[in-house]
């Protein structure tokens, strides 16, 4: 899942994978579900993909990993054992690993929560930040389930995006993209970098 969001918002879409007859895990990162982590704000990009890695190598063995936005980035920095077992990535609005997300939507927005993200502290998108930037191209009654399950995120994890701080080795498995043409947080040209990183990259476009 994305930054202030938990396994939850997958309620919705798991309609579309119930006839795969193969089980689904919508995980949440740690902190992300309540009561909230004292410690959310430091939780780092790292901190996260650790976790899933224990979750991919103790409770799930060879998969598939569907990571959006956020989840994304963790998707592509899982550790050694684990990467061995995901057998195909899709990677949906995804944050690119080494750049920055500074664009003009998203950078004036940004100073608001400024001083969580470099002092480390737990924030959460405003109603209207979270409709106009995440929900644009959405239809009605979407935006509403999605901001409900929305909760509160680490400081750190988001300086970490914005500033492109996070490294990642490059991945020989498939990755599959899948761009959104109205993302204002992480537009296409920017998800489609993963190919700079990445060898074994496909795209799919979407104008939504």
């Amino acid at each position: 899942h994305g930054a202030c969001a938990n396994g939850q918002i997958w309620e919705q879409f798991g309609v579309a994978f119930a006839n795969q007859k193969k089980p689904l895990f919508a995980v949440s990162l740690p902190g992300h579900e309540e009561p909230m982590h004292a410690g959310l704000g430091k939780y780092t990009i790292g901190y996260y993909a650790a976790s899933v890695s224990r979750f991919i190598r103790g409770e799930i063995g060879a998969c598939h990993v569907l990571g959006h936005s956020m989840g994304g980035l963790i998707a592509q920095q899982l550790d050694a054992s684990s990467d061995r077992l995901v057998e195909r990535r899709v990677l949906v609005n995804a944050v690119p690993a080494g750049k920055p997300l500074l664009s003009p939507s998203l950078g004036l927005r940004a100073v608001k929560y400024l001083r969580a993200i470099l002092f480390g502290l737990p924030w959460k998108y405003s109603r209207q930040d979270y409709f106009e930037l995440l929900c644009s191209s959405m239809t009605s009654g979407l935006p509403h389930f999605l901001y409900a399950k929305s909760v509160p995120e680490s400081g750190w994890a988001a300086l970490h995006m914005l500033l492109g701080w996070t490294k990642v080795q490059p991945i020989a498995g498939e990755i599959h993209v899948v761009t959104a043409a109205g993302d204002l947080i992480v537009p296409p040209r920017l998800q489609r970098k993963l190919k700079e990183t990445h060898s074994r990259v496909s795209t799919l476009d979407f104008q939504g």
